[in-house]
């Protein structure tokens, strides 16, 4: 019994996993070698296995093709930048509010964490209205006419900045933690030997941060490449590409997953994008992290 008893707590959980977790996500993976879209849908009709003919689709076919590179290469960019802006944003100011000779510090870091604090579903359709060309404060309080959520460009400049705002909070309280707990003893001896401020902080104090977050770093990349609420609730994935398959010029691959399946049934197709997405986010993440040395095995 004392040998069987972890094995007889874990049977339970495993039993879970399986039908909650794995096996919806096998059932995702089959159902891109199908032919399940919206002409081919049960009990009206039956299905067929088409093997890689939809994976051939995304890379051969036009029209596919440019969509899929397109979105890909922007999820990308979003990725990178959402990430960078946000993390050196709030590192930018843990180290100014954390200086000695700022005053009223808690105050500051209480104002400074309230984008955070409010649901960042309610403060996207916030900015939603704010940005609107027609009637949004914004473009009122200018006087003028800015097609901020309308324009390819200025909208994804647009998703990034308040990304910024919502995303740099964490940061900043994670850095703030980070900076307190550093050993002192460290800038006393920079100190001694001459160092600058500036060659202390890129020398010793972001080295250090750096091996801390980087395991963050990999998983906050990781969320941004599938940040479907950042894209949905701002520009629902406009303004609208002609040149894409039921893709707009702000569309993630994760919300190009959302339009396949609910507004247009090509279950298949979204499959095979569900599948692209693992082996990207899956692949990245786990070259990262296995060069942090967080999840270095040591023996």
């Amino acid at each position: 019994m004392e040998r069987s008893f972890a094995y007889a707590l874990i049977f339970p959980i495993a039993i879970l996993l399986l039908l909650v977790s794995i096996m919806p996500i096998l059932y995702g993976m089959l159902i891109a070698f199908t032919n399940y879209d919206n002409y081919h849908r049960v009990p009206a009709n039956l299905l067929d296995w088409v093997g890689f003919e939809n994976f051939v689709k995304v890379f051969k076919r036009d029209s596919w093709k440019s969509t899929f590179i397109g979105v890909t290469t922007w999820t990308l960019i979003w990725s990178v930048m959402s990430t960078g802006t946000t993390f050196f944003g709030g590192l930018f100011l843990a180290v100014i509010v954390n200086n000695h000779r700022v005053k009223f510090k808690r105050f500051w870091r209480t104002l400074l964490i309230l984008p955070w604090a409010i649901p960042s579903m309610i403060s996207l359709l916030v900015f939603r209205n704010f940005f609107n060309q027609t009637y949004g404060p914004l473009n009122q309080m200018l006087g003028m006419s800015i097609p901020w959520l309308n324009h390819p460009t200025l909208a994804k400049v647009t998703l990034i900045v308040v990304n910024f705002w919502l995303g740099v909070p964490y940061f900043m309280m994670l850095m703030s933690g980070m900076l307190t707990s550093l050993d002192k003893s460290l800038y006393e001896a920079a100190k001694i030997d001459g160092a600058s401020n500036v060659q202390v902080f890129w020398r010793i104090t972001f080295p250090i941060l750096m091996m801390q977050v980087y395991p963050l770093l990999v998983m906050s990349f990781a969320h941004n490449f599938n940040n479907f609420g950042g894209v949905f609730f701002l520009t629902d994935g406009g303004p609208r590409n002609i040149n894409y398959e039921y893709a707009g010029h702000t569309d993630l691959l994760i919300s190009w997953i959302y339009k396949m399946t609910v507004d247009y049934r090509m279950y298949n197709m979204a499959s095979v994008m569900s599948f692209i997405i693992f082996l990207i986010v899956g692949t990245i993440s786990a070259i990262n992290l296995a060069r942090t040395r967080a999840f270095r095995e040591e023996f």
